[in-house]
């Protein structure tokens, strides 16, 4: 368990730096953070660090990526498939420029509407937003502030996902997590015997087929 959970780990803090193109100091920044804000909320690593990746894939910055990561955190309210789908949305409709139908079905169908929240705090009717939508008009910077207004304080979707991290679930989800950075930690310290473990066995193994053919002989 613990040489699965370090090794894990090693693989996800190799993508990070190749997301940030070799940047390690950055991505182990991030990776942190990444790691800081699972602890907090009910969603594990792993599923934050893909989103972030998703994000990151489509060109969008590190920065931007993580600060959106979290509104999507608290949307999803600790449902990690919703986490993704939106992320993937997000990042789908950010490519384009603007916001399109499909992404629009995508995000209502991880329960998000972006229209109706542009609509609640602009005052514009639906009707005027999907006019706007069908001729390409509601842009990608429309989109993200949507997102901004519905994690707001005055926002529906305000500290969702700590909100989700005080249920049971979200409790055994976060030690979990503690767990996972215990066998982490021991992982890292143990990692030369381990390393040396592993170059040792490599080295009989790769002897045995000579050996067994000695064996075969002298039986022969």
């Amino acid at each position: 368990k613990m040489i699965d959970a370090g090794s894990e780990n090693e693989l996800q803090k190799m993508n990070m730096t190749t997301l940030f193109k070799g940047n390690a100091a950055a991505a182990e920044d991030m990776f942190a953070r990444i790691s800081k804000y699972g602890k907090e909320t009910v969603y594990d690593k792993a599923g934050l660090i893909e989103a972030q990746k998703t994000m990151m894939s489509f060109g969008i910055s590190g920065e931007k990526s993580f600060a959106t990561l979290k509104q999507i955190g608290d949307i999803a309210m600790g449902d990690k498939q919703k986490m993704q789908s939106l992320a993937l949305a997000f990042s789908q409709a950010t490519s384009a420029g603007k916001l399109q139908g499909q992404d629009l079905l995508q995000l209502i169908n991880a329960g998000f509407n972006p229209l109706q929240v542009i609509s609640e705090r602009t005052g514009e009717s639906m009707l005027s937003l999907k006019e706007k939508m069908s001729k390409g008009q509601i842009s990608a910077e429309m989109l993200s502030q949507a997102f901004r207004w519905a994690t707001d304080e005055q926002g529906l979707f305000y500290n969702g996902a700590e909100q989700a991290g005080t249920t049971t679930m979200g409790r055994i989800n976060q030690l979990k997590d503690t767990f996972d950075e215990f066998l982490i930690s021991t992982f890292d310290k143990l990692k030369p015997f381990i390393d040396t473990c592993l170059e040792f066995a490599t080295g009989v193994l790769g002897k045995l087929p000579a050996l067994f053919e000695r064996v075969k002989s002298a039986v022969a």
